[in-house]
């Protein structure tokens, strides 16, 4: 449902203000996706700051997507 519209850089060697920067704005809903009122799991392999998981809300958010969207990561810092 959602595509990566820039390259960004490897989120690991970053600091949590760098990786919410990193990542704003660099995913887009996938066209023709319709997510108006859906309840949506984000799966991550890593969470530590949630700056990718927040990324990828918003155009979730934005697109109707209901407010809870959830996220899945397999590990943690």
């Amino acid at each position: 449902m959602l595509i990566r519209t820039r390259a960004t850089l490897r989120q690991a060697t970053l600091s949590a203000e760098a990786r919410r920067h990193n990542v704003d704005g660099a995913g887009q809903l996938a066209a023709g996706a319709e997510v108006r009122g859906q309840r949506l799991l984000l799966v991550d392999d890593v969470i530590t700051t949630g700056a990718t998981v927040d990324a990828a809300a918003r155009p979730l958010l934005a697109a109707g997507a209901r407010v809870d969207v959830a996220a899945l990561s397999l590990a943690g810092t």
